[in-house]
């Protein structure tokens, strides 16, 4: 695969995770306002606060993650983001349980982003992985008709 095929999937995975990163921004505003006023209505907003807070955190993450997956640029780098998203399925799964216990249905439906972009990645891994169709061999079976009658002996 050339590199400028690699780094067309990678862009495309990319331009999928600040999507994810948007949506958990959004996430992190609604989490403060929704705490806030559940709090000044009977102090329950804690636990929305402290999933604000490690939501923040996963952003920061987040985001250093997508800077550095941005240089890929070989067959190699772009297999280890593959393996990355891959391995996040089960945390995926964990945080979003978490996120609707403690952060309400909205960290739910951003985790459900995130595992929907999981999963894809995981189901295109042929397809991110293959090369070129262009620079692919041929393969042409020799007992075809269209090849002027030609067979094996």
């Amino acid at each position: 695969m050339s590199e400028y095929d690699v780094k067309k999937q990678v862009n495309k995975i990319v331009g999928l995770m600040y999507v994810s990163y948007v949506i958990w921004i959004l996430i992190i505003i609604y989490q403060f306002f929704a705490g806030i006023i559940l709090i000044a209505l009977g102090g329950y907003g804690i636990a929305t606060l402290i999933c604000m807070g490690y939501n923040i955190f996963g952003c920061a993450r987040y985001i250093k993650t997508i800077k550095y997956f941005k240089e890929f640029s070989t067959q190699d780098e772009l297999i280890y983001l593959v393996n990355y998203f891959e391995k996040g399925i089960t945390s995926c799964w964990i945080f979003m349980f978490i996120n609707l216990v403690f952060g309400g249905f909205i960290g739910f439906v951003g985790n459900l982003y995130d595992l929907i972009l999981a999963y894809w990645v995981k189901n295109r891994v042929g397809t991110l992985l293959r090369t070129n169709p262009e620079s692919a061999p041929v393969i042409i079976d020799v007992e075809d008709e269209d090849m002027g009658g030609f067979s094996r002996s």
